[in-house]
C-alpha cells in the first residue's frame, strides 16, 4: 500500500512537473519601436513626498562643501585601503 502511495505521488509530481518545464522563457513585453512596454496599473502611494518640506536644509552643496566632501571621502577610502595619498 505504501508503495503504491509513493508511486502516485511520484507520478503525480512529474506530470506537473512536465508541462512547466516544457514553457518557453518569459519575454516582456515591447512596444511597436522595441522598448520596453510599462503600461498598466501602478501604485503611486509614496510613503517619502516628492518635495521637500519648506523647513527642510539646502539640499545643494556649494563648490567648497562638496571640494571639502570629496577630499574627506577619498581620504577615508584610502584609509581604509591602508593606503597613504
Amino acid at each position: 500500500m505504501a508503495r503504491a502511495v509513493v508511486a502516485l505521488v511520484l507520478i503525480v509530481g512529474l506530470s506537473a512537473a512536465a508541462p512547466a518545464a516544457a514553457q518557453a522563457p518569459y519575454k516582456a513585453p515591447r512596444t511597436p519601436f522595441g522598448q520596453p512596454d510599462f503600461e498598466g496599473v501602478w501604485n503611486t502611494s509614496f510613503i517619502l513626498p516628492l518635495e521637500a518640506r519648506a523647513d527642510a536644509p539646502n539640499l545643494v552643496a556649494t563648490e567648497a562643501e562638496s571640494k571639502a566632501a570629496w577630499a574627506r571621502a577619498s581620504c577615508s577610502a584610502f584609509t581604509r585601503l591602508g593606503l597613504s595619498h
